[in-house]
């Protein structure tokens, strides 16, 4: 994760410097970015699989 941070903001930069609406769209972009260890889905993508997949579970077998 570290690299990708500096992909926008190098080393040595003082983040209290950092403009907020900069700093919220990086976040932005890395929260929203592919990851290979998820099979090239997003965060987001993937969390709504696990919810999806988790509801159909719930479905086939409620709690007791």
């Amino acid at each position: 994760m570290n690299g990708l941070i500096r992909q926008y903001l190098p080393k040595g930069i003082d983040l209290n410097q950092a403009d907020q609406h900069y700093l919220n769209q990086v976040a932005m972009s890395l929260n929203t970015r592919p990851r290979k260890a998820l099979d090239w889905l997003t965060l987001l993508e993937k969390f709504s699989q696990l919810i999806d997949y988790h509801k159909a579970f719930e479905t086939i077998a409620p709690h007791v």
